[in-house]
C-alpha cells in the first residue's frame, strides 16, 4: 500500500494535469514510458526496474593478500588499461581485453601502504599516496618511479587523500587542521593553501575544473572557486553521517 503522502500527491496530480511533474505522478505512468521509448532509443532511457550489467574478465592480483585493494581506476584514454593499488604496498597495471587480463607492470613501495592512486589527466603518470609524509610518482611509459618528500612549509605526517583537477593543472591534498594544499600537477610544487573551519575528510574537483568541493567532519560542504582560490559557498549536509 502506498504511503499517505504518495496517495495524496497522486490524487492532486490527477485533479490537475499541469501538476503531474511537480508531484512525480507522470514518472509512474506506463503510457508515459511508452511514449518516451517511441521517440528515442532505448539506450537513452533509464528503466525503473531494469539494470543492464555485463560481466568482464576477473582481475587476479599475483601474490596479493586479501582485503588489500584500496584503488581501482581505468586509464583516462585507454579503457583496456586498469590500475590497482592497496595496503600491500603494490601498484599493478593490467591490460584487459574481452575475457582475458594480463599484468603488464608492478611496482612495490616498501615504505608506503597505498591508500590512493590516480592517473594524471592524460594518463602518462600515476600518483600513489598513503599515510606517510611523502608520495610516489610513476611514469607510465618509462616505468620510472620518483619519490616526492612533501612540500616546503608543510609538516603533515600523511598525504593519504588527494584528487587531480580535470584540466590537469592542479593537485589537491587533504592536510592537517582544515588545510587543503594546492599543488602544481606538473612540477609537484606548492601553490597555495585553502582553509576550512574543520578537518578535511574528502575532496573532489568539478568536471569543468572551475570548482573544488570539500567536506569536513561535521558534514559541512565547501565550494571553492579555482580562479580566485576562495570559498564561494558552504552548506550543511543535514542527511549525511560521514561525507565522502
Amino acid at each position: 500500500q502506498a504511503p499517505k503522502w504518495a496517495s495524496e500527491a497522486k490524487k492532486l496530480a490527477e485533479q490537475n494535469d499541469t501538476n503531474d511533474l511537480a508531484f512525480g505522478h507522470e514518472s509512474y505512468q506506463v503510457d508515459t514510458l511508452d511514449r518516451i521509448i517511441q521517440r528515442t532509443t532505448v539506450s537513452e532511457v533509464l528503466l525503473p526496474d531494469y539494470l543492464s550489467i555485463s560481466k568482464i574478465s576477473a582481475i587476479r592480483l599475483p601474490s596479493a593478500s586479501p582485503n588489500c585493494i584500496e584503488t581501482v581506476e581505468y586509464h583516462p584514454q585507454a579503457r583496456s588499461i586498469l590500475l590497482t593499488s592497496g595496503m600491500d604496498k603494490n601498484l599493478h597495471i593490467f591490460k584487459t581485453e574481452g575475457t582475458t587480463s594480463e599484468s603488464i607492470f608492478c611496482a612495490k613501495f616498501k615504505d608506503l601502504p597505498i591508500s590512493a592512486s590516480h592517473f594524471n589527466v592524460d594518463g602518462t603518470e600515476i600518483i600513489s599516496a598513503g599515510r606517510r609524509p611523502f608520495f610516489y610518482c610513476t611514469d607510465v611509459a618509462t616505468e620510472k618511479v620518483i619519490r616526492i618528500n612533501g612540500f616546503k612549509g608543510r609538516q603533515e605526517r600523511e598525504w593519504s587523500t588527494f584528487c587531480i583537477s580535470k584540466c590537469g593543472k592542479f593537485m589537491f591534498f587533504c592536510g592537517q587542521n582544515g588545510f587543503i594544499v594546492v599543488v602544481c600537477a606538473k612540477t609537484k610544487q606548492w601553490i597555495s593553501n585553502l582553509k576550512m573551519n574543520e578537518n578535511v575528510k574528502a575532496i573532489c574537483c568539478s568536471a569543468d575544473s572551475k570548482y573544488l568541493f570539500s567536506v569536513g567532519q561535521t558534514n559541512t560542504v565547501y565550494i571553492w572557486d579555482l580562479v580566485t582560490l576562495r570559498c564561494i559557498k558552504r552548506f550543511s549536509d543535514d542527511g549525511g553521517t560521514l561525507g565522502t
